[in-house]
């Protein structure tokens, strides 16, 4: 149940400041204050000191007013997913390689780590606020900017344990990049992927589904608040994709050498939106031949997208 703490959203407002610019004062995203304030997650410990300063008033009048949830109707949590980036194999200015968000409510997941999607993950959500990173492949276009992850986790203290699930062998990877030995787990809650490997964070339930390719690979299938998200690289290797995707609120599909549209066409026909990532961009050309495969309603990825389910 979400319920606003209107004595806290009273104070703020008392004292002038928007959500923006009291999240501003605090070094902190406007979305986490709005989730503070809507019931949906409490301030960090280590954050209530400044939120108390900034709002004159003491840790036990804050403790009051973070305790005090005014009684409201059960509400159904708000599922997003933004594209971080999509760019394929390297960036581009303004065009992040593969990274997703995921968020219901207070519950968030960044979904790979390609190079720079780190700065666009930190536009959107405070690093404190993150539930779980989720790599998908070795590849470098979807784990790299991990390493930048490390070093802001190794250098605040204030950051909470990040848990991150990834292929075999991530870990020693970000050891190599780093250049020591046992650096992921000194920062990280290090996990790694198996086919049909579940976790949960909050109320977003996990799965891993394993590609047979080359390379390992996994598509993930979210499932919160009654919503299914399922996130592929490739339709081609996974055999049971199609089984995968049945029933899905939004399949999104990454079309490389190994997934033509027509793949993604049979596939989706089982399910809800399609959100697509089109190798080399899309012109009006390509785009007129995904809406013929894939409908009218189909989604292109671009960076920025966010599709509220």
């Amino acid at each position: 149940m979400v319920r606003p703490r209107t004595a806290l959203i009273a104070r703020r407002e008392a004292l002038g400041f928007s959500q923006e610019s009291f999240a501003e004062k605090l070094g902190a995203h406007s979305g986490t204050v709005g989730r503070w304030e809507r019931g949906e997650s409490d301030p960090q410990p280590w954050r209530r000191r400044r939120i108390a300063d900034a709002l004159g008033i003491s840790l036990d009048e804050l403790d009051d007013m973070i305790s005090h949830l005014d009684e409201q109707p059960p509400q159904v949590a708000v599922v997003e997913l933004t594209v971080l980036g999509c760019e394929p194999r390297f960036p581009r200015p303004g065009h992040p390689c593969s990274g997703y968000l995921l968020q219901a409510g207070a519950d968030v997941v960044w979904v790979d780590a390609g190079a720079g999607t780190f700065v666009e993950l930190q536009r959107r959500v405070d690093l404190a606020d993150l539930s779980i990173v989720w790599i998908s492949s070795l590849r470098p276009d979807y784990w790299s900017d991990l390493v930048v992850a490390w070093n802001a986790y190794a250098n605040d203290d204030s950051l909470p344990r990040l848990r991150v699930v990834g292929p075999p062998g991530w870990g020693e990877r970000l050891d190599g990049a780093v250049g020591r030995q046992g650096a992921a787990a000194e920062v990280f809650d290090v996990h790694e992927l198996s086919d049909g490997l579940e976790a949960v964070a909050g109320g977003i339930r996990l799965r891993a589904y394993a590609a047979h390719n080359s390379s390992p690979r996994y598509a993930l299938r979210a499932e919160v608040a009654g919503k299914v998200v399922v996130y592929s690289l490739a339709s081609g290797p996974y055999g049971t994709l199609a089984d995968l995707a049945n029933g899905t609120t939004l399949l999104a599909v990454e079309v490389e050498e190994n997934c033509s549209l027509e793949d993604v066409a049979a596939v989706a026909a089982s399910g809800g939106r399609v959100l697509v990532t089109y190798p080399g961009g899309v012109d009006k050309v390509v785009r007129h031949r995904l809406r013929q495969q894939l409908g009218p309603d189909v989604e292109i990825a671009r960076p920025g997208l966010t599709l509220r389910l």
